[in-house]
């Protein structure tokens, strides 16, 4: 659920953007239904899940929420991490914060014909509240998990996690501003081997 992560790192490409967003939704081979830069941002955006999963930087954060959290804990840090990029916007980006996530939408919107259709009604809820302009705050972060909570089938309070945002705060921004350049510098690469292996 870093939806403001994967927006970032789709590099202004629209249909990468699409792929990404949608990427969770799409099983398997599934994603062989879209056209070729959808198809590539699915594939991007697995290639960002496993990195960011087996990474020793986020896996470092991750270990502060498994006790409490178990499994829930890669949604979290997901969350989290959209929290630091949020907030020091200006590091990641041209744009302003808010034009940013108001053009993502415009495109996502523009394209619902390609947005599974379970996606859709999170999509329209999304813009309106613009959670990923929210996520700069902690109550933005408070509420994200919040509504992810109520969607899981277990009796887990996510939102409980952000007193563990709170007590290692400076920590999770220093693994967020060391990870970001990391996993930047991937996305040309990846990009290379996705279209290699379809040739």
């Amino acid at each position: 659920m870093n939806l403001l992560a994967h927006q970032l790192l789709s590099k202004n490409e629209t249909e990468l953007a699409i792929g990404n967003f949608i990427a969770d939704a799409v099983k398997g081979k599934q994603y062989l239904n879209y056209s070729e830069g959808i198809q590539n941002g699915i594939l991007l955006h697995r290639r960002i899940d496993f990195f960011m999963d087996h990474n020793e930087i986020t896996i470092e954060g991750m270990k502060r929420l498994r006790g409490d959290f178990s499994k829930y804990s890669t949604v979290i840090i997901d969350v989290f991490y959209d929290h630091f990029i949020a907030k020091n916007w200006e590091v990641y980006h041209h744009l302003s914060l808010l034009d940013f996530t108001q053009k993502q939408y415009q495109i996502l919107l523009g394209h619902i014909d390609e947005i599974p259709e379970r996606l859709r009604m999170m999509l329209h809820y999304l813009e309106k509240e613009n959670w990923m302009y929210e996520y700069r705050k902690i109550e933005g972060i408070e509420s994200a998990l919040l509504g992810m909570s109520r969607r899981i089938k277990h009796d887990f309070q996510l939102d409980k996690a952000v007193k563990i945002l709170i007590e290692h705060y400076d920590e999770y921004e220093a693994e967020v501003t060391a990870f970001m350049p990391i996993i930047s510098a991937k996305i040309p690469e990846w990009l290379e081997e996705i279209n290699s292996s379809k040739s």
